[in-house]
């Protein structure tokens, strides 16, 4: 695995586990997203290209491709939440599963 998509995980676990991200998605009165919007959440200060473009890879990634430089906001609302959702009933397997006695080595 390479540096780049190392980077586009960690975007796409920030954009999933970070609520505040999802609160202002749902608190946004436009009828849009763009990276800028999500690029303004997740950093102080101005964002590198690269940064920008890596963010716009892991929402791509969760999404799927932006109509031009934006997303439909009702979309983005609708796809983070059902990934968001499967991460939460992945993660409450994994951890019954760790509890289980017949498990252990």
């Amino acid at each position: 695995m390479g540096i780049a998509s190392k980077d586009v995980d960690y975007y796409t676990d920030e954009l999933l586990s970070n609520k505040s991200i999802m609160e202002s998605i749902l608190n946004n009165s436009g009828y849009t997203v763009t990276v800028k919007f999500f690029c303004d959440l997740m950093f102080k200060g101005k964002p590198t290209r690269e940064e920008r473009n890596t963010v716009k890879s892991a929402l791509t990634k969760l999404i799927g491709e932006p109509n031009g430089y934006r997303w439909n906001k009702r979309e983005v609302e609708e796809k983070l939440q059902e990934k968001i959702n499967e991460q939460q009933d992945k993660d409450g397997v994994d951890e019954y599963r760790e509890v289980m006695p017949f498990d252990e080595d």
